[in-house]
């Protein structure tokens, strides 16, 4: 159904109350963000992508960088301008014409182990694979991250444990130190609320979860407390069918398991541990 569709029905369970234009649609795209809060659908779910990690080292001298290298030296990452070769002269922060051959990056660039991702989105799993075996990398702020780990490059030789989102991107620590590793990203876009009354749902299966949470909506702006209680009911009852039918069906096909809750059931490995190798 549609946006008109929609709006018309939860103005009949108002009492025909077509007069409420204005309020009917703002409750429709509320429902929007309760829904998302409760459940994710798998037709918002991608599939899974697989990243190829790269691997950063630290400045050397005598070695050939060619333009964009990206390398660490005490504690700050850089970026090579220009082909060549290293040197004293071009020691990155301590050489006389450093700034010649590099930009700073600061020590909070984690190298090119990094994905876009699209502007409305939720991360269900990134999942780092080595071989046959996985395990999973928490996604914490920058500030998290910063706090804990200030020095990057301290720790720039072991397996990424921990991530954080800047810019429309997902940025892992620490900073990959080895080849053959991949990170499997699940990603969720998010129900796009309606803008025009032709719009019809993201989801296929939640007309129904949509017109009870505004029916309720609008009765609770209106004050008629029972009536939005009643409504309110229909909508937990509706979402509980929509998310039933929904992993009858799923649009996705999952490569591995999610894994829910690790921070409280599981403490997570110190920087320096490889996350498949616990001891």
């Amino acid at each position: 159904m549609d946006r008109e569709e929609i709006r018309g029905l939860v103005a009949f369970n108002l009492g025909k109350r077509t007069d409420k234009d204005s309020l009917i649609n703002s409750a429709i795209n509320l429902s929007f963000i309760e829904i998302q809060r409760k459940h994710v659908f798998s037709e918002q779910k991608s599939t899974p992508t697989d990243l190829t990690l790269t691997s950063q080292d630290g400045w050397v001298v005598d070695t050939d960088y060619e333009t964009d290298d990206i390398t660490y030296y005490g504690y700050v990452f850089y970026q090579a301008l220009s082909d060549h070769t290293s040197e004293s002269t071009s020691e990155p922060g301590e050489g006389v014409s450093w700034e010649t051959y590099w930009t700073d990056l600061g020590s909070f660039y984690p190298g090119t182990t990094h994905v876009v991702l699209p502007t409305s989105f939720k991360i269900l799993e990134a999942r780092l694979w080595k071989a046959q075996t996985s395990g999973v990398i928490k996604i914490k702020s920058k500030t998290w991250v910063g706090l804990r780990y200030p020095q990057f490059p301290a720790i720039a030789a072991g397996l990424p444990i921990y991530g954080y989102l800047e810019g429309g991107n997902l940025y892992l620590l620490p900073v990959i130190g080895s080849s053959g590793y991949k990170v499997r990203l699940t990603i969720a876009t998010v129900i796009t609320p309606f803008t025009q009354d032709t719009d019809e749902s993201d989801v296929s299966n939640i007309d129904d979860v949509i017109i009870n949470y505004a029916t309720y909506w609008s009765f609770k702006s209106m004050k008629m407390y029972q009536d939005a209680a009643v409504w309110w009911e229909g909508f937990k009852k509706s979402l509980r069918e929509a998310i039933i039918n929904d992993e009858r069906q799923p649009a996705v096909e999952y490569q591995a398991h999610r894994v829910t809750d690790v921070e409280t059931r599981t403490p997570g490995p110190k920087p320096h541990e490889d996350p498949f190798n616990r001891g």
